[in-house]
């Protein structure tokens, strides 16, 4: 995506990462964003000097879900972090209803490696936006 970059999430990245949560899920994540800077190795997706986008850990799917602003931002994210791991395999869950992602992820040479299905147990709130779930959500 032109104008986006790719890279390292930190402490002071978390307030709008919580605020793309909120926007898309309805609720913040912001412990898990926060757990994710201190131990694993998240990602934003930066354009115009403001984070459009998170993942908490690109090469782990069990730890690993996105959020972003827009489907383009998804995408831009999951490809950039595909350069920012320095050859270390992506590893994520893409959800086959997301027709256009799971798409694009196939056409980028990707692999489905298992195919599992969503469930939830209690109250659930469908996602308004770009996200990819993990077993921790």
């Amino acid at each position: 995506m032109a104008g986006a970059s790719v890279r390292p999430l930190g402490e002071a990245d978390v307030g709008a990462c919580e605020a793309i949560a909120t926007a898309v899920h309805g609720h913040g994540r912001g412990g898990e964003v926060r757990d994710a800077v201190r131990f694993l190795r998240p990602l934003a997706i930066e354009r115009d000097r403001r984070i459009r986008g998170y993942m908490t850990m690109p090469t782990f799917w069990p730890a690993n879900h996105a959020v972003a602003e827009t489907d383009e931002d998804l995408r831009a994210l999951v490809l950039g972090a595909a350069a920012a791991t320095g050859g270390e395999p992506l590893s994520l869950l893409v959800l086959a209803r997301q027709a256009e992602l799971f798409s694009r992820c196939l056409s980028e040479r990707f692999r489905v490696v298992k195919a599992m299905t969503l469930m939830t147990l209690g109250a659930y709130q469908e996602p308004k936006g770009a996200y990819f779930p993990s077993v921790l959500y």
